[in-house]
């Protein structure tokens, strides 16, 4: 989209003489610059913390690839891309995409994103005015709003700013990867990661980080960035795996930001000790000379902060408030080791696509299993919610519970636990759950 032509049609609509636009374009001269810079900067950092895990992003930049030349978009080798041959090298020898490979997916993501959401609603979805009025300088925001609204190229903006915001800030794979998991399509997929964006605040993280360019290392920057992209990619799924479609951005956000604005205002309070410790070592991998303890601490909780999706339908399900839910929530993965099992199931190498699709389901099985069991036994006490609600629920079932806990138990006597370990525990948990 060329800034130029667009900002031409608002200043045409606006009241004014020769001189008086005139010296309104002067005056957004610098900032006008400044946002076209800004869409440079996005896209630069984007490839940069996509090369930073280039090898561990190779399978998904291949199936991308793949689903490009399906749909007939993309030949390879004109745009001189590695063929499944030469990948199949790459992973041999632990190598991702190189820069300008991952630029090339960047940039045909982004034409088919763009066209897809063009073609759909979502550029007509109210909620994206302010989308549409951050494309445009300050002057024109304050000054000819109305315009702005009005604009001939409304969607085309829409699509574009929503397309870059996107792709800068998840990665060329990630509208491929959301579709192959749920079978949704990319409006939907934006819808879900525009409400995610929203309502978890990122946006403020996202500046803070930024302001750090020239005070801290790049290293540290883009190791933020990554964590930030992990809570996405975990509650964009969760909201087209959970949510009713169509996606309503308005009422999700209004759902759910609160809930996740208190979770994070009492983070420190609803975790179990073990659960401040792995937020404390988390947080420990932030810590960098310049970075604000503050913002290494609210990076270092993301992870649990991106329950707060499964805390705040199993407290509105069960007529609960959302702080004690999360208690019991959080009560449960410490109790039953459920930590500690996807703790332990991150840390495995897998040695295939299908190993490591295998191993991201048991962690998912895993998630469920600790939601499925905090709505059973927040169910099983009604309002009379407290510190003993977890043993009052096991007063009857210490048959299954005490041999889930031996079996899990055994597995943190040997240590490092494997695929069919995991398998094994998992099924066991979720017998607990049927009971």
């Amino acid at each position: 989209m060329n800034i130029k032509i667009a900002l031409g049609d608002v200043v045409a609509q606006g009241d004014m003489t020769d001189k008086q636009r005139n010296s309104l374009l002067v005056e957004m001269t610098e900032e006008v610059g400044a946002l076209c810079l800004e869409d440079n900067y996005a896209q630069t950092q984007a490839i940069t913390v996509t090369e930073s895990e280039a090898y561990r992003l190779l399978d998904r930049h291949q199936r991308l690839m793949r689903s490009l030349e399906r749909a007939g978009i993309l030949d390879r080798s004109i745009e001189f891309l590695p063929d499944d041959e030469t990948i199949d090298q790459l992973e041999s020898t632990k190598v991702g995409l190189t820069r300008p490979e991952i630029a090339v997916l960047f940039a045909y993501a982004k034409n088919t994103t763009y066209e897809e959401l063009l073609q759909s609603d979502l550029p007509d979805d109210p909620l994206l005015a302010e989308d549409l009025a951050r494309y445009f300088p300050t002057a024109l925001q304050n000054r000819y709003r109305e315009s702005i609204d009005r604009h001939t190229l409304r969607r085309e903006i829409i699509a574009t700013s929503v397309t870059n915001s996107m792709i800068n800030r998840t990665g060329a794979s990630f509208v491929n990867e959301m579709r192959d998991r749920t079978g949704l399509e990319s409006p939907e997929i934006a819808r879900a990661y525009t409400v995610v964006r929203e309502a978890f605040g990122l946006r403020p993280l996202w500046v803070e980080i930024e302001a750090l360019d020239n005070k801290v290392s790049t290293d540290a920057q883009t190791l933020m960035l990554r964590e930030i992209g992990r809570t996405v990619d975990r509650t964009t799924q969760w909201f087209l795996r959970n949510a009713a479609h169509p996606l309503d951005i308005s009422q999700l956000m209004g759902e759910f930001a609160p809930g996740i604005e208190s979770l994070a205002a009492e983070m420190e309070n609803i975790l179990q000790p073990d659960q401040r410790e792995d937020v404390a070592q988390r947080t420990q991998r932030f810590v960098s000379p310049g970075v604000p303890e503050t913002l290494s601490q609210r990076i270092g909780a993301l992870k649990m902060l991106s329950t707060a999706c499964d805390i705040i339908l199993i407290a509105g399900g069960a007529g609960v408030p959302v702080i004690d839910t999360a208690r019991t929530y959080f009560a449960i993965g410490s109790r039953f080791r459920l930590d500690w099992l996807r703790r332990g199931a991150n840390r495995l190498t897998p040695d295939s696509t299908w190993h490591k699709l295998a191993v991201e389901a048991i962690i998912d099985d895993l998630w469920g299993t600790q939601s499925d069991l905090s709505t059973k036994i927040l169910a099983s006490c009604g309002a009379k919610i407290g510190p003993t609600t977890i043993d009052d629920w096991v007063t009857n079932r210490h048959d299954v519970v005490d041999r889930v806990e031996s079996l899990i138990g055994e597995l943190a006597s040997i240590g490092q636990v494997d695929l069919a370990m995991l398998a094994v525990a998992n099924r066991e948990l979720r017998g607990m759950v049927a009971r």
